[in-house]
């Protein structure tokens, strides 16, 4: 494990931003006041405290397997990709960026397919073009992040099969995994 190059830290914190938005000041303040740390590991971000990183150092680094939560992962072009368990990142904006699926837009989310505006049940009333998003289904539980197309004027005058949301994690890629 690592402590995060600039370049890293550039790349992870425009990622953040694009789901945190303006309450991003107030993240890194709770993060410093906590003691979180980020290290990186075979190409994986991990969230952990300062305590269990300094008890980690008794340990040989390749026998160490992860420490913390895996918040995203690196591709091997520099991408940066948000996993599932990011979304403790997120827990802030559940409220105010939501997009609640129908159970059929929920299928085709799974399976990790982008989705198109009948495939929405109901859409937060704040949201542009780019934001990052919460994705839930039918019964409230959260299936993943997303990346809304067009902003939210629109979506409500834009066709039926037009693409509107990107997907960027799924639940369903960790079935898909095995």
């Amino acid at each position: 494990m690592r402590v995060l190059l600039k370049e890293e830290i550039r790349i992870f914190l425009t990622k953040i931003i694009k789901y945190q938005g303006n309450e991003i000041i107030a993240f890194l303040k709770e993060n410093k006041f906590t003691k979180i740390t980020y290290r990186l590991q075979k190409g994986r971000i991990f969230q952990s405290s300062y305590p269990i990183i300094a008890k980690s150092g008794n340990f040989l680094k390749n026998k160490i397997g992860s420490i913390g939560i895996c918040v995203g992962r690196f591709s091997k072009t520099g991408k940066f990709f948000i996993l599932i368990p990011g979304e403790v990142l997120m827990e802030k904006i559940l409220k105010k960026k939501i997009v609640s699926l129908t159970l059929k837009g929920e299928k085709i989310f799974l399976y990790g397919s982008n989705l198109s505006k009948d495939m929405i049940h109901e859409i937060s009333n704040n949201l542009k073009k780019g934001d990052g998003i919460v994705l839930k289904g039918i019964n409230g539980l959260i299936v993943g992040l997303g990346e809304l197309l067009k902003s939210i004027i629109f979506v409500k005058v834009s066709k039926q099969k037009e693409m509107l949301l990107l997907n960027h994690a799924d639940i369903g890629s960790y079935i898909r995994l095995v």
